[in-house]
């Protein structure tokens, strides 16, 4: 039975393979373009266009060789209206398409482990290729002009798949193990070769950041390092601003994105660049000699445009993908040994500007307000095929996630607290008084109890677990801002670190709802939902005097009696932290009123609190969560875990023969 009409199989059979081909063409200037825009960039269409064009990109080519295959197959002579002579050709540019642009090898880090099937599909297509060259080879141009064409399709395809298993898990840490880190020395080596066309600062900043990137490397390996190489890098860090840290830690974060996502493992290698500049000219050549020895009367129009297209659009992509080389850290990392290569003075200022404003991450951090969500859950009405669909829950989640940019005064904040720890742990690691392994668990109590003095707060920190903590806190800071907007009535008067602490509350659930393999284990997200229950109970019981306003939500739940909350607890689940947040909010409000204490420092001791747990669920991380996320935009966290890392705080170190 055929299902579908003849003249519309006819029309695929003869326009199909064409489709494929261009389509094909469009998907590598799709991954050209965006694939390294998703380290700087969060949303989420990005990570959708990608992941298509990723997905489709591997399977069109090897739909589209196995079609010119299947005509082989069939028989020797046109069967199809696509000319047999066009298909080794078109073939050959197909398989350069399966070995990817140059800004994009894998789209996650299991595509870096399962570089044996991609070996294996390397196998097949280079035989497909192969067979369809001996089998259709005729004494005319376009053979010979498919011959080279194919070597670099091989080449290319070969080296995707090598740069594949490089970045996998296993090969990159022995890699490490295999060639060991360029002394100190590298430093003043490369200090100096520096090119006229970029500014000492800048590549000063390069040379510091690949120099801390050799060891967060290793670190990433889950490789083991000494106390020297602490030394090291807390020397280079610890005299910096916070703007300059971080910078460096962008910088180094850039580079390791390469290596785990591109072909820069090779393209910035002399063979890598040889073999760039060898397929560059090849393609011209080509384009060259096709318009000369080929015919148009002698072949289809269609065929004929298709095959311009495909070359000029490859020409296209090697200009570009030479444009990003240019303009890489790597590049200008490496330009002195390219020998020195010049620039116009009528381009120098140009050149600075863009190596200044390059950007290396998307600079912001998640958002999302547990009492925010569910106003307007209550007030919410769903469309009736999101209800159908069932996907009406994950569609608020989405709609209420906002950003918020991670700005100069919330790097401040961190660094300073990371930087008074740091001072610290360096002032007892000599003593003997204090281990760096104890300073790595605080998550809180620290702050509360070392620096402020409160020890009645305990309960809430230490003798519950982290999701749990941080729930309980969240819903405190959300109270205590609300309650200072509420008094003070205009949030440009509010105390600033009262805005930094609720970006920090934000990002944090944002983290637990978003990206839960950041986060410690626990059972964060059910007491979320439990959380959500319970508050949304409370409002609706209020709705008429909240008016979806969070001021008086929050200002009601601060003045509600503790009984009237207990029992909805009770009735509720016991994974709510509603109640408890609420009394710890209390308990801040009540210092305050003490005359010991001003707003000021309610505020400096929230902020210091959000900062030891943001620096908890950093360390608590694995490395590959933070590796993963670096092709979503990059996390405030993964910068804070490297930062903490070379300001000597990770459990990778070891001092005197021992774990820290």
């Amino acid at each position: 039975m055929q299902i579908l009409p003849e003249e519309l199989t006819t029309l695929w059979m003869e326009w199909g393979i064409r489709f494929a081909i261009f389509l094909s063409l469009c998907l590598q200037f799709t991954l050209a373009i965006f694939g390294p825009r998703r380290k700087y960039i969060a949303k989420s269409w990005i990570k959708i266009l990608v992941w298509s064009a990723y997905v489709i990109a591997d399977w069109l080519p090897t739909y589209a060789l196995g079609v010119l295959f299947g005509y082989q197959g069939v028989s020797g002579d046109a069967k199809c209206s696509t000319s047999n002579k066009f298909q080794t050709f078109w073939a050959s540019i197909l398989l350069l398409h399966l070995g990817g642009p140059d800004s994009i090898t894998a789209y996650s880090l299991e595509d870096n482990d399962l570089w044996l099937r991609h070996f294996l599909g390397f196998v097949v297509q280079v035989g497909v290729i192969v067979y369809l060259f001996l089998n259709s080879w005729s004494n005319n141009a376009l053979a010979y002009m498919s011959l080279p064409l194919i070597l670099l399709g091989i080449i290319r395809y070969g080296e995707r798949t090598f740069v594949l298993r490089s970045s996998s898990t296993k090969r990159f840490k022995h890699s490490l193990l295999s060639n060991p880190d360029p002394s100190p020395e590298f430093i003043k080596v490369m200090e100096l070769n520096i090119v006229e066309e970029m500014e000492k600062d800048s590549v000063q900043q390069l040379i510091e950041a690949h120099f801390l990137f050799k060891r967060f490397g290793n670190l990433y390996a889950e490789l083991i390092l000494g106390y020297g190489e602490e030394i090291l890098s807390y020397n280079m860090l610890h005299q910096k601003s916070a703007n300059e840290a971080f910078s460096l830690v962008a910088i180094e974060l850039g580079f390791m994105f390469d290596i785990l996502y591109t072909k820069a493992t090779t393209v910035f290698s002399r063979v890598g660049i040889f073999l760039r500049c060898i397929s560059f000219l090849t393609f011209v050549s080509a384009l060259v000699f096709f318009s000369i020895f080929i015919r148009m009367d002698e072949y289809p129009t269609v065929d004929i445009s298709i095959s311009y297209s495909l070359l000029a659009g490859t020409i296209a992509l090697e200009l570009y993908s030479f444009k990003l080389f240019l303009f890489s850290d790597w590049a200008k990392l490496r330009l002195p040994k390219l020998r020195k290569l010049q620039t116009p003075r009528i381009c120098k200022a140009p050149i600075r500007s863009f190596l200044r404003n390059q950007k290396r991450w998307s600079e912001s951090m998640g958002q999302f307000n547990l009492v925010s969500i569910c106003l307007k859950e209550i007030s919410a009405t769903c469309i009736g095929v999101e209800k159908l669909l069932r996907v009406d829950k994950l569609l608020d989640k989405y709609r209420n996630l906002t950003w918020k940019e991670a700005d100069v005064d919330l790097q401040n904040l961190i660094y300073q607290r990371l930087l008074q720890k740091s001072d610290n742990s360096q002032m007892n690691l000599f003593e003997y008084d204090m281990s760096r392994r104890k300073i790595l668990a605080y998550r809180g109590e620290n702050v509360l109890e070392t620096r402020y003095g409160i020890l009645d707060l305990r309960w809430c920190t230490v003798e519950v677990e982290f999701d749990h903590s941080f729930l309980l806190w969240h819903v405190a800071t959300d109270l205590c801002y609300y309650n200072d907007l509420h008094r003070i009535g205009d949030a440009k008067n509010l105390h600033p670190r009262s805005k930094l602490c609720k970006y920090l509350s934000d990002y944090m659930l944002y983290l637990l709802l978003f990206c839960p393999s950041m986060m410690p284990k626990g059972f964060g997200e059910s007491r979320y939902k439990a959380t959500c229950e319970e508050a949304m109970k409370f409002f609706e019981s209020k709705q008429d005097e909240i008016s979806n306003s969070k001021i008086e939500a929050c200002r009601l739940l601060l003045e509600s009696k503790d009984d009237q909350l207990l029992l909805a607890n009770r009735v509720g689940s016991h994974l709510s932290t509603l109640f408890y947040g609420c009394k710890i909010a209390r308990q801040l409000q009540a210092l305050e009123g003490d005359n010991s204490w001003s707003n000021e420092q309610k505020w400096e001791m929230i902020s210091e609190f959000w900062v030891e747990m943001l620096a908890y669920a950093a360390i608590e991380c694995g490395w590959r969560e933070h590796g993963q996320n670096l092709r979503k935009g990059g996390e405030l966290l993964t910068h804070v875990c490297v930062l903490m890392a070379h300001l000597g705080f990770s459990k990778q170190y070891r001092i005197y023969g021992r774990d820290i």
